[in-house]
């Protein structure tokens, strides 16, 4: 978070840098919340496994993010995470080329908020397209922001793969906890 593209700040490059060094088993996956997402992937592209842009800080520019999928010199894998309010369909030209789709459950930038049930309608129709026979699409389907034991289950009903888990998790730090957004 650059507090441009959202109004908070969060971890800075050079934290991650070291973070990636010590957990060098672990996928690391950064979500992108900044304006212009392609000066962090020049920074980072040696220590991150998965890059999250926002389709809302590209989309006043999508030939050059469609030039970016298409070069990927460093072969990077690329995720694309799209705001509660955005039409989910503004997604599917990139699909074949995307690592994952992240949809947001919140509006991004704050933790603790309610999650926003319209984010199942939009998990649903990217599983109904990953599922078309004539396309080759791999990607994974990941939702973050009001992730718990209540809204963790229904997101994984719909087909997401991935759920981001913040502030159910920190409240609570434990196995049963962990467990309850899977039943």
């Amino acid at each position: 978070m650059d507090a441009k593209f959202v109004e908070n700040t969060a971890i800075e490059v050079d934290e991650i840098i070291k973070i990636s060094k010590k957990t060098k088993s672990h996928i690391k996956d950064v979500h992108l919340m900044v304006e212009n997402p392609y000066e962090y992937v020049d920074k980072l592209k040696d220590y991150v496994d998965i890059f999250t842009f926002h389709y809302e800080s590209i989309e006043n520019d999508l030939d050059k993010f469609e030039e970016f999928l298409d070069l990927n010199k460093h072969n990077l894998r690329i995720g694309l995470a799209i705001n509660p309010e955005t039409d989910v369909e503004r997604v599917f030209p990139f699909l074949e080329k995307l690592t994952l789709v992240l949809v947001m459950s919140v509006n991004p930038g704050k933790g603790g908020q309610a999650f926003i049930e319209s984010a199942l309608d939009k998990i649903k129709k990217l599983k109904f397209e990953r599922l078309n026979l004539r396309k080759n699409y791999e990607y994974l389907i990941q939702v973050d922001g009001g992730i718990n034991n209540l809204t963790g289950p229904k997101c994984f009903k719909k087909g997401a793969n991935l759920c981001v888990v913040g502030t159910f998790l920190v409240k609570s730090p434990t196995k049963e906890t962990i467990n309850s957004i899977f039943k």
